[in-house]
């Protein structure tokens, strides 16, 4: 059985409120259905513990997670502000490999820009004058560093899907 924890331990799913606030604690709010998909299975939800296994990639197969954090900080290339992980999930694979999953959550929304669009702004149709900020391409080369793989200023990956691949200690 996988324990979760905010700030504090999340024993019931009622908990998990406190941690994500009464905005977002609502049926069909991102943060409700997270809630409710991950802690009343009590494990790797069926449907994602199945789209793992059919990925075919050996060092995903038999994941079992052990701990998860909700609303876990990451600090990436700056120590100024945190990125806000939905639900950070520690475990092993088959293998006793230590593992580590990253869950953004998603229900009705999409997972934000393009990063052609983002390093931009905060549009996804940044008017044609407007020029990437160097904030963002910091941040870009960051990930490209970390994931060993240069990742192109005018990618269509989608930001927030690209940076929940990279974790830090």
């Amino acid at each position: 059985m996988t324990s979760f924890y905010g700030y504090k331990r999340l024993a019931k799913i009622d908990d998990w409120q406190a941690i994500v606030g009464p905005k977002n604690w609502q049926p069909e709010a991102s943060a409700y259905e997270l809630a409710h998909c991950w802690a009343e299975s009590g494990r790797l939800p069926i449907a994602i513990s199945t789209a793992i296994e059919r990925s075919g990639h050996e060092m995903l197969r038999g994941v079992t997670l052990h701990l998860c954090l909700v609303e876990k900080p990451v600090f990436l290339d700056t120590r100024t502000a945190p990125s806000m992980t939905d639900l950070m999930g520690y475990g092993t694979n088959g293998k006793g490999d230590n593992i580590i999953v990253a869950v953004e959550g998603k229900a009705k929304e999409p997972f934000a820009l393009p990063v052609r669009a983002w390093v931009k702004g905060d549009s996804l149709n940044p008017p044609a004058t407007a020029t990437r900020r160097p904030t963002r391409l910091r941040r870009l080369e960051f990930l490209s560093k970390h994931l060993a793989h240069t990742i192109s200023p005018e990618s269509p990956l989608r930001y927030q899907l690209l940076h929940r691949t990279v974790t830090r200690r």
